[in-house]
């Protein structure tokens, strides 16, 4: 039986009062790294490079699912047009770059993987942050109060509250800083698997960049995984909603309970 991810679950609910209060700064530098994220399932892992084999076979699902995830209505078989250069009618231009972004983005981290390269660092989430928000923001890479765009952004969250990340000042520094931090602490995670977990979360939580926050943590979780030997993250598409209310209880409470255990079962579908 799949987990229940649901703000409605008594796990959730049993959570709820003790995390609504904290701070997302706080959260963020302490409360999300001191309190691990639920316990992954054992999952099978492989050499890297069978498992960087298996997401160049897993390309054409990953990006599908990664459009339907964000809201672009495209099918597999415009995605695999798009994959092997043809072009395709049907979908609007902005979603056509949007859909080639994530495609480059993709195939940058696979280039990355294949070459070592791969690492949780400034440099590399900069590189994946620009190829899939290319031609999506005005900065794309940059990290926000880093560049000559204001470093402000916001997370609306339907009838709750917006979530607003940790802000930041001219030169970015705090966030930076921060990054730095929670790498570091990432790294010292037994379990890749639990670690690829709290990545996503914290790099969600952080809002790095002015767009494109997910789609950058998903693919850095990827990356954390396939240097382990384990398959890529792909949030399956036809449990976007599941994924959305999972989000909903990350980034309205700071509870990271419901998008982990839907991280171990999107990675435990392709093993």
């Amino acid at each position: 039986m799949s987990p229940n991810w649901g703000t409605d679950s008594t796990q959730y609910r049993d959570r709820h009062e003790e995390i609504v209060n904290k701070s997302s700064q706080d959260f963020l530098l302490n409360g999300l790294l001191s309190q691990t994220v639920p316990r992954a399932p054992l999952l099978k892992a492989r050499s890297i490079e069978e498992a960087r084999a298996r997401y160049q076979h897993a390309l054409v699902d990953s990006v599908f699912s990664m459009s339907m995830i964000e809201g672009i209505s495209v099918t597999l078989p415009q995605v695999h047009a798009l994959i092997d250069g043809v072009s395709v009618g049907g979908l609007e231009i902005e979603d056509v770059q949007a859909v080639t972004d994530m495609i480059s983005a993709h195939r940058l981290l696979a280039h990355m993987v294949q070459k070592g390269t791969f690492e949780l660092n400034k440099t590399v989430r900069g590189r994946i942050n620009a190829a899939i928000t290319a031609h999506e923001i005005i900065e794309p890479g940059i990290i926000r109060g880093q560049g000559k765009v204001g470093g402000t952004v916001t997370v609306t969250l339907g009838d709750l509250p917006a979530y607003e990340p940790p802000p930041t000042t001219q030169g970015g520094l705090e966030l930076e800083a921060m990054m730095v931090k929670a790498d570091a602490l990432i790294g010292q995670i037994e379990n890749p698997v639990e670690g690829a977990a709290t990545l996503f979360c914290h790099d969600a939580l952080a809002q790095y960049y002015s767009n494109g926050n997910k789609r950058t943590a998903t693919l850095m979780a990827t990356g954390w995984l396939l240097t382990h030997g384990y398959d890529p993250l792909v949030f399956p598409a036809r449990l976007r909603l599941d994924y959305n209310e999972a989000l909903r209880a990350l980034f309205g409470f700071q509870d990271n309970v419901p998008i982990s255990n839907f991280i171990y079962h999107s990675i435990q579908s392709l093993s």
